[in-house]
C-alpha cells in the first residue's frame, strides 16, 4: 500500500555503502544499546522469528487485511515468499519478473504489485491465491510503488515518469513526467512525491495537477516516504550528510513541522498505523519511532535493508542483503522522552 513502503531504495543503489557482517549469535537477543537520542531501554523490539526465504531480500511489504507479509527476493530465482505473520512461516512462493525492486499492496483488492526493474514491467499477483494474474509493461527500470486503495490505482515511478495503473482493467491510464518517490494519502486524495527543485509537491489524484507544495529545509535527501492517511502526516527518511533522519510534514498545512534525528542515514521506511509507529531501517540498525511523540522509542543494531509491519502483531520485518532469511522483531511497550 501506499503507507507500506517497502520499497525504496534498491541494494544496487546502496552498493557505495558498507554492510557490516553479523557475527556472535548478534540476532538472538534484543539489542538497546547505541541508541539514538530519545531511546529508553524498557522499550525494545526483541527477534521472535527467523524465517528462511530466498537469496537476496531486497523489498517486502505487508497485507493488512490479510496478515500476509510479501518479500521479493533476487536469487537464486527472482520470486516472492508469501509469509503468514500468525505463524511466521513462508506460505508461498511465487516466481515473478526480474529484479523485483519494488512491492506494494491493495489490500481492499487483496492484490499485490511487484515492480520488476530489469524486465520494465509490474507482476500483479492474487493475494487469495498467490498466483500472478497478469504482467504489466511500465517503463524503465521500475524502482517503487504506492497504491491508492480508494480509487484502485497503483502508481509505479520508473526512470521515464510514474506510470499510473489503473487496478480495474491492469493497464497503464498514464504516465506522468515526474520521476520521483511517491506515497498516497487516500483521505485527501493526494500524491506525495519529490521534486526535482529541493521540495515535495502534493498532486491531485484526480487530475494530477500540483495542490500544494511544501520547501524543505537543509540538505534532505529523500530516500523513503509514507504518509499517515488518519492524522495527514507525510514522513520522509533521508539520509542527508547532515540530515540523518526523518523529515515531519503537515499534510494539512503543507508545512515542514519538525525532524526526527536517528543514528544513521535512512534507508527504508514503513508506517504501523494502528499504532502510530515508525519503522526504519539505517545503515546499521532498526529502529522504532513513535508518530505520537517524533521521538524513537526502540533500537536493534542490524544491518538492514527492507522493512515492513504488521499491526495486528506490531512486528517488524526486515532482511539484509545478502542473506537468506526474514527477522521477525515484535515491539514491546516502552516510552518515548
Amino acid at each position: 500500500m501506499g503507507r507500506t513502503v517497502t520499497e525504496n531504495l534498491s541494494p544496487r543503489r546502496l552498493s557505495r555503502y558498507a554492510i557490516i557482517p553479523l557475527c556472535c549469535g548478534a540476532l538472538a537477543m534484543t539489542m538497546a544499546a547505541a541508541a539514538p537520542p530519545g531511546v529508553h531501554p524498557d522499550a525494545t523490539l526483541t527477534l521472535v522469528a527467523t524465517i528462511p526465504v530466498g537469496q537476496d531480500p531486497i523489498s517486502m511489504a505487508d497485507d493488512q487485511a490479510t496478515g500476509t507479509v510479501y518479500v521479493a527476493c533476487t536469487g537464486p530465482s527472482a520470486d516472492v515468499y508469501a509469509i503468514d505473520s500468525a505463524t511466521n512461516t513462508v506460505t508461498a512462493t511465487i516466481p515473478v519478473g526480474h529484479d523485483p525492486e519494488a512491492i506494494g499492496v491493495d489490500a481492499a483488492t487483496d492484490t499485490i504489485y511487484v515492480a520488476n526493474a530489469r524486465d520494465n514491467t509490474v507482476s500483479v499477483i492474487d493475494g487469495a491465491t498467490n498466483t500472478v494474474t497478469t504482467t504489466i509493461p511500465v517503463g524503465q527500470n521500475p524502482y517503487w510503488v504506492s497504491v491508492d486503495p480508494s480509487n484502485d490505482k497503483v502508481f509505479v515511478s520508473t526512470y521515464q515518469g510514474i506510470a499510473v495503473i489503473d487496478g480495474s482493467t491492469n493497464t497503464v491510464a498514464t504516465t506522468l513526467s515526474e520521476s520521483s518517490g511517491s506515497a498516497v494519502d487516500p483521505t485527501t486524495k493526494r500524491l506525495w512525491i519529490f521534486s526535482e527543485r529541493a521540495s515535495l509537491e502534493a498532486l491531485s489524484v484526480s487530475n494530477y495537477k500540483v495542490v500544494a507544495t511544501v520547501p524543505l529545509s537543509g540538505h534532505i535527501s529523500g530516500t523513503s516516504i509514507v504518509a499517515d492517511p488518519v492524522t495527514d502526516m507525510i514522513y520522509i527518511g533521508s539520509r542527508a550528510n547532515d540530515h540523518h533522519g526523518i523529515v515531519v510534514i503537515n499534510g494539512k498545512t503543507a508545512t515542514e513541522t519538525g525532524f526526527i534525528r536517528l543514528g544513521g542515514k535512512v534507508m527504508y521506511m514503513t508506517l504501523d498505523q494502528r499504532n502510530d509507529t515508525i519503522f526504519v531501517t539505517t545503515r546499521y540498525k532498526l529502529i522504532e519511532v513513535s508518530a505520537k511523540t517524533d521521538k524513537a522509542t526502540a533500537t536493534v543494531t542490524l544491518p538492514a535493508l527492507p522493512v515492513a509491519v504488521d499491526p495486528g502483531t506490531h512486528t517488524a520485518y526486515t532482511a539484509r542483503y545478502g542473506s537468506p532469511n526474514v527477522f521477525a522483531y515484535k515491539s514491546s511497550p516502552g516510552r518515548a522522552g
